[in-house]
């Protein structure tokens, strides 16, 4: 039984806030175009999950709403020649985006150009460090978002991930469809 009066139409639900300005998961449409302070977002999961394909979302829709994006890809990933490619063969050059290919964290931060947003690939295979700069980076106005692999082929955590999940405003941890 409702206790509004009669006739009257229901409040209008505002989305939860939780730390910082991220929605809820409930509520997430795009931290890179929505968002109006620089957030931290951790795309995680195993490999075939789709990793790829959110960042490449993440990228094509801060693009339309006008804003300026760095790629970061470790050198140690010689999988995709420095490009961030989906599982359908999709690529950033199809956005006019070329990674940068990096051999450190800190390189990675003395290249960044105060970007509105900075992806970061494979961050399981950046070093230890990349915990320390990614607040510096939160702190120059940059919205991060950083996807990789949360664990090794044996379940332990792997690199860098575990520390950016913990300091992550948003953490979207992914699932794979084992055939």
């Amino acid at each position: 039984h409702s206790s509004r009066p009669r006739g009257t139409p229901p409040k209008r639900r505002e989305p939860p806030k939780s730390r910082g300005t991220s929605p809820t998961p409930g509520w997430y449409y795009s931290t890179v175009a929505q968002s109006t302070h620089p957030t931290l977002t951790v795309i995680c999961g195993p490999m075939f999950s789709g990793k790829s394909t959110v960042l490449y979302r993440q990228v094509s829709r801060a693009l339309r709403a006008k804003k300026t994006v760095q790629v970061f890809v470790p050198r140690l990933d010689r999988r995709s020649d420095g490009q961030v490619v989906t599982h359908d063969r999709v690529t950033l050059s199809s956005l006019k985006i070329t990674p940068l290919v990096v051999d450190s964290s800190r390189e990675m931060f003395d290249v960044l150009m105060k970007p509105d947003v900075a992806i970061i690939d494979e961050a399981q295979f950046f070093d230890h460090d990349l915990p320390l700069f990614i607040p510096l980076i939160l702190d120059q106005g940059t919205t991060s978002v950083v996807a990789g692999l949360d664990q090794t082929s044996e379940g332990e955590p792997f690199g860098p991930m575990p520390h950016l999940m913990s300091l992550a405003d948003r953490v979207e941890k992914l699932t794979a469809i084992c055939h």
